[in-house]
């Protein structure tokens, strides 16, 4: 797909361990805004939790706190570069 990283929206964890699952071969980040789920997806191999305090009003909003919550902590290659392709998944994000 040469996609840069898969973003899944998600309010239970469900989405990052289903994806997971198939082990990608690029980094899966799931975003969350209940801290209870980001921890719990700590457990899940190969799914890296992002824990959003503030609600999500835009998806390039997230693309933004991807690439800075990922460069920042070293955590993989995501680069800034606005020409990569990033799959965006969700469910009902409260």
């Amino acid at each position: 797909m040469g996609a840069g990283a898969i973003v899944l929206l998600t309010s239970s964890g469900r989405a990052g361990r289903l994806v997971a699952k198939y082990r990608p071969e690029v980094p899966v980040f799931a975003a969350t805004n209940d801290l209870k789920v980001a921890r719990q997806s700590n457990a899940t191999f190969g799914v890296i939790p992002m824990y959003l305090e503030e609600p999500i009003t835009r998806v390039a909003d997230v693309i933004n706190h991807l690439l800075v919550f990922a460069n920042k902590g070293g955590l993989c290659q995501v680069r800034s570069n606005h020409t990569d392709d990033y799959i965006l998944m969700g469910g009902a994000l409260v």
